[in-house]
């Protein structure tokens, strides 16, 4: 933080005072915002709005709720895209976004590391037994 107020934002110079070459410019941005406490503003209110939401950790019932979401869609419907959107309203999961919800069932299914979830029961693994 100490390197943000001596630099401002120029993200090259941060990265190096504070001995991160390895990393890029991008990323230390990236870092700086998540850790920010508070928010600029922003141009537009939903960005606003979404900048000052804190990062709430997922629970497990939320993890049951998303997977069974995606499931369920993928056993009724023959296509691979789930329309997250239509699916995830504030009724379904409260305080969370499709976005969010999408990204959390890619981190429970596995798909950054390719693995793809075709069974209940590979579901109920990747989740821990859930």
């Amino acid at each position: 933080m100490l390197a943000v107020l001596e630099h401002g934002e120029r993200w090259r110079l941060v990265r190096d005072h504070i001995g991160m070459s390895a990393r890029t410019d991008d990323s230390i941005r990236n870092r700086y915002r998540r850790l920010v406490t508070t928010v600029k503003p922003a141009h537009d209110s939903a960005q606003a709005a979404f900048a000052s939401t804190p990062r709430i950790p997922w629970t497990e019932a939320e993890d049951q709720k998303v997977v069974s979401i995606a499931w369920h869609f993928l056993m009724d419907h023959d296509q691979s895209h789930i329309p997250w959107d239509k699916l995830v309203t504030e009724a379904v999961l409260p305080g969370r976004n499709p976005g969010a919800a999408r990204n959390r069932y890619n981190r429970l299914a596995g798909l950054n590391s390719g693995i793809w979830l075709t069974t209940s029961d590979e579901v109920a693994r990747a989740l821990g037994g859930l």
